[in-house]
């Protein structure tokens, strides 16, 4: 009988299993930002963005500080002043993507929070010079073309 994609397996199996959970892992983080989403979309009358993003947040922390409990005290070294300001631009950006939410379409605001490669790439170029390859090209080139589509089509 044949093995199931989560079953334990050893060898050169491994890097497959990996993979196979990777793609699994990427599913289910999809599907759960679409559900907040759809969440955010139908609370937007009713809740402040402010509010629903707290709530995320608050979420986020219960659920992920049993896994991370025992590094918090790097959070408190000399060098980590970029990892709290890495927290504080994601903080503005999930506020910011939530008002999106509340004043247009999901779908849109969805597409348009899916530029960041893009805007990380030309903040590369800008500050630290680099260019990027022909490969990430073509591929910031993919990614504004998906970005674009859904906003398109909402307006015809």
């Amino acid at each position: 009988m044949g093995r199931l994609f989560f079953m334990e397996t050893t060898g050169a199996d491994a890097r497959d299993r990996g993979l196979r959970k990777g793609i699994v892992a990427g599913i289910l983080s999809a599907a759960a930002f679409a559900y907040m989403g759809q969440l955010v979309k139908d609370q937007s009358t009713s809740i402040p963005s402010s509010q629903l993003a707290f709530a995320r947040g608050l979420v986020g922390m219960l659920l992920l500080t049993p896994l991370a409990y025992r590094d918090l005290p790097k959070l408190f070294r000399a060098g980590s002043l970029f990892v709290w300001l890495r927290s504080l631009a994601g903080g503005v950006g999930v506020v910011v993507f939530f008002m999106n939410i509340k004043l247009s379409l999901a779908s849109n605001a969805r597409a348009i929070s899916n530029l960041s490669p893009v805007l990380t790439g030309l903040l590369a170029l800008i500050f630290f010079r680099q260019m990027p390859r022909a490969l990430e090209c073509l591929g910031l080139l993919g990614v504004v073309a998906g970005a674009s589509r859904p906003i398109h089509e909402s307006n015809l």
